[in-house]
């Protein structure tokens, strides 16, 4: 269930980040069928609503959709495979999932922001320069791992672990000022 929601959440965040960043536009989001369904309706509805209102719009809709999507299949599965125990749900295949239909429009929605956000060279850009950060940052505090409060003695796989541990807590921004004060002197 978590492993849906957390799709559902981030592939409809991307949208709405790819198209604030300029990444995305209206018209390229209208090469998604799912999207474009769901948007022509918005607009149907209110006729004078800009494609930033209509975004947001679609967007909701499109969560909503997949989320009640997901309940009712989840909720059709359980009843016809007799699920009334723990032991049955983990007899059984899986229970959780999403309509046919709706597996295939997620999945288009998915290639989509894959090629027209993802692998975008502004994104790849970005990415490369996350990637440097991180590489240097874990080289500085393997080297200096007191930056970090790790003062006892341990073996190299043991600190490479907290060390990984740490910056994998970092959010973005402390990541980048870390990196700044210790690394570019």
């Amino acid at each position: 269930l978590v492993n849906f929601a957390d799709e559902i959440a981030y592939n409809h965040h991307d949208i709405d980040d790819g198209f604030r960043s300029g990444l995305l536009t209206f018209d390229q989001l209208q090469e998604v069928p799912f999207f474009k369904e769901i948007a022509l309706k918005v607009k149907s509805e209110s006729p004078l609503i800009n494609d930033r209102q209509c975004m947001r719009a679609t967007i909701r809709r499109m969560m909503n959709i997949c989320i009640m999507d997901l309940c009712h299949e989840s909720q059709v599965r359980i009843d016809k495979k007799n699920v009334n125990t723990i032991d049955d749900v983990r007899n059984e295949g899986p229970i959780i999932a999403l309509s046919e239909d709706l597996t295939k429009k997620q999945q288009s929605l998915r290639q989509f922001l894959r090629e027209a956000l993802y692998l975008h060279p502004r994104v790849q850009v970005m990415t490369d320069n996350a990637h440097e950060i991180i590489n240097l940052l874990f080289k500085k505090l393997m080297q200096n791992p007191e930056l970090i409060n790790i003062n006892e003695h341990h073996n190299q796989h043991d600190l490479a672990k907290f060390v990984s541990d740490y910056i994998a807590g970092m959010t973005d921004r402390f990541a980048i000022q870390t990196f700044e004060k210790l690394c570019q002197h």
